[in-house]
């Protein structure tokens, strides 16, 4: 297994050093922008979580398509190549967590002077009144921890998808490439202002598990474990069940 995991992390260091060094390269221009030219902002928030999610979900979906014909190929077993997916996904998550903590501090740092600008982390936008009592340090390390785990779920959403899409019959590909964004993006929407009842109860059903509503932080580990493992077996499932093409 050491060799598969080898390959799929040296495979894929690039994508997040190629992420990381454009978010270098913005905060770099904007530090130098802010330093240059005095600009007072009225209010205001920055956010790198969105961007890093659609790293993380297209990566998923990279790690099935590219590394399963690849790997089983080069005669590694099903098996040895989802633990070795899982161990990369578990790493990459951690890594990511940690680059993106830094460079939300980093850039929090730098706005120190705009006291109107606010650099939301994954920590900040869920439990806002518990970081609050959190110290700099205790914040920043569960801010990782959170942020890993979210991670993670991301990473397995689009290795799922990415296998479902590859067991599908070819005629069927197109059909469902189109269908789940416009379902997710579109028809879901729709649905939920048609029926708003049943949408709030959904969200804070949704919110009341995750222990956002209490700001319990323990629940939402739960929750996003609970995920993991589901999403993991569902993708096993699918792992064991593709055919090499």
């Amino acid at each position: 297994m050491k060799k598969a995991l080898k390959y799929q992390l040296s495979d894929l260091r690039i994508v997040f050093i190629v992420y990381f060094a454009i978010l270098v390269f913005l905060y770099a221009i904007g530090s130098i922008g802010l330093n240059t030219v005095k600009v007072n902002f009225s209010s205001g928030s920055v956010s790198i979580g969105l961007s890093g999610a659609f790293v993380c979900l297209i990566t998923g979906m990279v790690m099935f398509q590219e590394h399963f014909w690849m790997l089983i190929q080069n005669g590694f077993t099903r098996k040895i190549y989802f633990k070795s997916s899982l161990c990369t996904i578990s790493i990459l998550s951690i890594v990511f967590a940690i680059a993106e903590g830094l460079m939300s501090k980093l850039i929090e740092l730098t706005f120190l002077s705009h006291r109107n600008i606010i650099v939301k982390t994954s920590i900040k936008m869920i439990f806002p009144s518990l970081h609050e009592k959190l110290d700099g340090g205790m914040g920043f390390i569960l801010n990782i921890m959170l942020t890993a785990v979210m991670t993670a779920c991301l990473f397995m959403v689009g290795y799922l998808l990415a296998g479902i899409f590859y067991r599908l019959p070819k005629q069927l590909k197109t059909p469902f490439a189109i269908c789940l964004p416009v379902f997710l993006f579109v028809i879901l929407p729709v649905l939920i202002s048609i029926f708003p009842s049943i949408g709030n109860t959904f969200v804070r059903f949704l919110l009341t598990v995750m222990g956002i509503s209490s700001q319990n932080m323990l629940l939402i580990f739960l929750f996003f474990a609970v995920l993991f493992g589901l999403l993991s077996a569902a993708s096993y499932i699918t792992v064991k069940r593709a055919e090499v093409n």
